[in-house]
C-alpha cells in the first residue's frame, strides 16, 4: 500500500502517529492539507488504500471490510500498531 509521511523532526520520536484514511472515491492526497497542519505535532501518515491513488488495484473493488483489513495490515507492516 502506497503512503505519504508527514514527519516533524521535534515530535517524531515522542508523539504517537496519526493515520488519516481518506473515503471511498479519492485517495490520500484529499488529507494533504489536514497533515500539513498535523505535522507540526507528530508523524502523520496517509495511505491510499487499495484501488485508489498510487495503490496496486486489487483484481475486484474491495468492500469496505476489507478496506480496514488492507489498513491495519498494513499498519502492522509499517509498525504503526
Amino acid at each position: 500500500m502506497y503512503a505519504r509521511a508527514w514527519l516533524s523532526e521535534a515530535h517524531a520520536v515522542d508523539a504517537p502517529p496519526i493515520v488519516l484514511v481518506h473515503g471511498l472515491g479519492v485517495s490520500g492526497r484529499y488529507m494533504i492539507p489536514t497533515a500539513r497542519i498535523l505535522a507540526l505535532h507528530g508523524r502523520v501518515y496517509a495511505p491510499d488504500l487499495p484501488g485508489f491513488g498510487r495503490s496496486a488495484k486489487p483484481p475486484r473493488p474491495l468492500n469496505v471490510a476489507e478496506c480496514a483489513d488492507a489498513l491495519a495490515a498494513w499498519m502492522r507492516a509499517t509498525n504503526l500498531t
